[in-house]
């Protein structure tokens, strides 16, 4: 088994410049599922064949960012909707605006991926006032198992009220209080496992540490990569990475020194500046060159 941790597909719908249902899916085609640099085996059954990177591609205004913001929507959401918000708070979502369909429709998130040794389907729909609807699934990578209801949540309008289903053969634990305690304009997974339910650490931990995202390459030091090259292991990363794409740089050598204020001008840095920069960074080591 190559990895554990894997994205599947992620989807959104009614969302800033989306409308219907828009996925990106890791299952890797016919033709990259014999080409291991390609694509690698998952392990489930379910989505056997996945592929190793993807590409989004297209014009201004086609929806590249607004898939990036739909992602760091779903993950902040997770991560924080039950102890960063207080009841009666609105839920800072935007919908598609520029059909009368959608208008008050509830924007709708799912994730698929796999850790763990299993396959988990998660997802929720929101609007500004409370969430409709919040599911999870699993089916475990073991041959022979099948896809299991962890538990579902869906809002009735006509009896204001939750209708809940809830695993009582896989979900163990608090379920009453971890209902009860389920605000509406926070998810159930958040507030469960800010309860402490077990139950539901393996989900929550994929999308609290392995769903990264990264809006702009603006906010990565400029030296992330040299940074990266220090730790053990990684230089060869970098270099197999660069020399795929046809980059001749057969080594990366990254020089680390002393921090000295002699390698800034006295004609830049004013007195008072050099002095806070020698007291913060005395003793400290630094990137002084990069080849």
């Amino acid at each position: 088994m190559e990895r554990q941790i894997m994205l599947v597909s992620f989807s959104v719908q009614n969302f800033r410049s989306f409308a219907s249902n828009q996925t990106i899916s890791m299952t890797s085609g016919g033709s990259s599922t014999s080409k291991n640099n390609f694509s690698f085996p998952s392990g489930n059954s379910l989505a056997p064949q996945l592929l190793r990177s993807s590409c989004l591609f297209g014009p201004n205004g086609a929806g590249k960012s607004s898939l990036i913001m739909a992602m760091d929507f779903y993950r902040e959401f997770i991560v924080s909707s039950a102890k960063d918000t207080q009841e009666g708070e609105r839920i800072d979502i935007s919908s598609f605006k520029f059909d009368d369909e959608w208008e008050g429709q509830p924007t709708e998130f799912e994730a698929t991926f796999i850790h763990a040794e299993t396959l988990y389907q998660y997802g929720f729909s929101v609007d500004q006032e409370r969430v409709w609807s919040e599911w999870l699934f699993a089916k475990p990578n073991a041959s022979g198992t099948r896809t299991r209801t962890l538990f579902q949540r869906e809002y009735d309008s006509e009896t204001k009220e939750y209708v809940w289903d809830i695993s009582k053969t896989y979900v163990k634990g608090e379920k009453e209080l971890w209902k009860k305690s389920t605000r509406d304009n926070a998810l159930f997974l958040s507030t469960a496992i800010h309860l402490k339910a077990t139950v539901f650490k393996e989900p929550f931990e994929w999308v609290q540490k392995y769903f990264r995202i990264v809006e702009s390459p603006d906010r990565m030091s400029p030296a992330y990569t040299a940074h990266q090259c220090i730790e053990e292991g990684w230089k060869d990363r970098v270099l197999d990475l660069v020399q795929s794409v046809d980059v001749r740089i057969k080594d990366i050598d990254v020089e680390i020194g002393d921090f000295d204020l002699k390698d800034f001008s006295s004609d830049i840095l004013p007195e008072a500046a050099r002095e806070k920069l020698l007291k913060q960074f005395s003793g400290k080591k630094k990137i002084k060159k990069i080849v």
